[in-house]
C-alpha cells in the first residue's frame, strides 16, 4: 500500500472526511478521489485448516479501471480471523476473505482511488 493510501485510510478512519480529501488533494494535482467506505460480515462453514469466508463486495460507484485501493481491517471476530485478503478487484467491485479459523468476522473496508471527478 502506498503512503496516500494509508493516510487517507486513516483520515477517513478518524472521521474526518474534509481532512482526507484535502490531503488527497495535495497528491493528485487538484483531483480528488472517490473515497467509499463499508462493513460487510464474513463467515466461515468449515474447520481449520479450511476457510470459506470469501465474499463478493459491490462497489457503490463503478470505477473506470481497477487501479483504486482497497484497505481493510477487522472490526470483530468470533475466533482467530486472521489477516484480511482483497482479491479479484473489478471496476464493479472485488473479493475479500480472512485467512483465520474464526466462525465470523466484521471487516470495515476504504476504497480510495479509481474514478477521478
Amino acid at each position: 500500500m502506498d503512503m496516500l493510501a494509508y493516510l487517507l485510510a486513516k483520515k477517513a478512519a478518524e472521521g474526518d472526511a474534509a481532512a482526507a480529501l484535502a490531503a488527497a488533494k495535495q497528491y493528485t494535482d487538484e483531483s480528488i478521489p472517490v473515497c467509499e467506505e463499508g462493513s460487510v460480515t464474513l463467515t466461515n462453514s468449515e474447520k481449520f485448516p479450511f476457510n470459506t469466508s470469501q465474499q463478493s463486495v459491490a462497489l457503490v460507484t463503478e470505477q473506470d479501471d481497477t487501479s483504486y485501493a482497497v484497505i481493510a481491517d477487522i472490526e470483530s471476530a468470533v475466533g482467530n480471523a486472521g489477516e484480511v485478503i482483497v482479491s479479484g478487484k473489478q471496476t464493479n467491485g472485488f473479493k475479500l476473505e480472512y485467512t483465520g479459523s474464526a466462525s465470523s468476522a466484521v471487516v470495515h473496508y476504504f476504497v480510495i482511488g479509481g474514478i477521478i471527478p
